[in-house]
């Protein structure tokens, strides 16, 4: 996550890159993954804490490029563990998660999962994400913030 403790909450920054695909991204965020009608993964959407009922993702690197998922099943995919230090909950057993791994495999569909031309699967930022990181990233290059 990146952020930094402010006075009134957390600061957004961003660790700046002469290239903006190697910047890092801003804020608090959530990642959500979307599945199709058949149960499928679809893709992965980035987007900040706040933010609910995204439609609309971009890729993070070719940013003219966008994926609806309107109608699409809607999953967190993180959830926390620890707190203070502290584990909140049960953990799963190593059975449990290797488990996991292996049901979770047969979600992505065939052409993600070939070893010649793999299609990529699809990751997006959300419009807010993308806006600021946008946004600082020009503010650093301007000399406005602190390149960190």
């Amino acid at each position: 996550m990146c952020t930094n403790k402010a006075s009134l909450g957390y600061q957004p920054t961003l660790k700046y890159a002469e290239s903006y695909a190697k910047t890092t991204l801003p804020g608090r965020k959530k990642v959500v993954r979307y599945y199709d009608t058949m149960g499928q993964f679809d893709s992965d959407g980035i987007m900040m804490e706040t933010e609910d009922d995204v439609e609309i993702f971009y890729d993070p690197i070719h940013t003219e490029q966008q994926h609806h998922v309107g109608g699409l099943t809607a999953r967190p995919l993180m959830q926390k563990v620890m707190e203070d230090g502290h584990i909140i909950g049960p953990l799963p057993s190593a059975t449990e998660s290797a488990r996991y791994c292996i049901t979770t495999i047969f979600c992505f569909i065939g052409e993600c999962k070939r070893f010649e031309n793999p299609q990529r699967y699809k990751v997006g930022l959300s419009p807010s994400l993308m806006r600021l990181r946008t946004f600082l990233f020009e503010q650093m290059q301007k000399g406005s913030l602190a390149k960190k």
